[in-house]
C-alpha cells in the first residue's frame, strides 16, 4: 500500500522491453527471468518493412520497374530481396499475360483476360503488401519462376 492506502497499479502480464532493449516477461507483479528470443525476424527490421511494403503499393502503379529496383539495391537484405524477387516474377509473368491478352483481342476475349489480370495484379499486390509489412514471405500464385532465389535463405 502507498501513502494514500491505494494498492499501486501495475500493467497486465505479458512480454515488455526491458531497459536493454529486449523483450522480458512481466507476471503482473515482477519481472521474470524469462527473456523472448533476440533472433531478427528480418535484416534491417522496420527499415527493411516499410521498403518491401513500398515496392509491392509502387508495383500496382509502375508495374516491374520498383521489383527490379528493389532487387538490385538491397541484395543484402533479405526480406526486400525475397519479395522483390517474387514480385518482379509476378510482374514478368503479369507483362506475358498481357501480351497474350493484345493478341486474343483479335478474338474479343482479350479483354475480359487482360482486365482479369489487372484486377488479380492489384489484389495481389495488395496482400504482398500486408506480408510485407508484417515480415512475412508472400508467394504470388500462378507465378512463372523465372528469377531464381535462394529460398531457404529468407526464414
Amino acid at each position: 500500500m502507498q501513502d494514500g492506502g491505494e494498492e499501486p497499479v501495475h500493467p497486465p502480464e505479458g512480454w515488455y522491453p526491458d531497459n536493454t532493449g529486449q523483450q522480458r516477461y512481466w507476471d503482473g507483479a515482477q519481472w521474470t527471468e524469462h527473456v523472448a528470443p533476440t533472433a531478427p525476424l528480418v535484416a534491417g527490421g522496420q527499415n527493411s518493412t516499410a521498403i518491401a511494403t513500398g515496392m509491392h503499393v509502387a508495383s500496382i502503379f509502375f508495374g516491374f520497374i520498383p521489383p527490379l529496383i528493389g532487387y538490385l539495391a538491397f541484395p543484402d537484405d533479405q526480406l526486400v530481396r525475397e519479395h522483390s524477387r517474387n514480385a518482379l516474377n509476378f510482374q514478368l509473368t503479369v507483362l506475358i499475360g498481357y501480351v497474350v491478352s493484345i493478341l486474343l483481342i483479335v478474338v474479343l476475349i482479350g479483354f475480359f483476360t487482360a482486365f482479369a489480370i489487372g484486377f488479380a495484379s492489384l489484389v495481389l499486390h495488395i496482400l504482398g503488401a500486408i506480408a510485407a509489412s508484417k515480415g512475412e514471405r508472400y508467394e504470388f500464385p500462378l507465378t512463372l519462376n523465372l528469377i531464381k532465389g535462394d529460398a531457404a535463405a529468407f526464414s
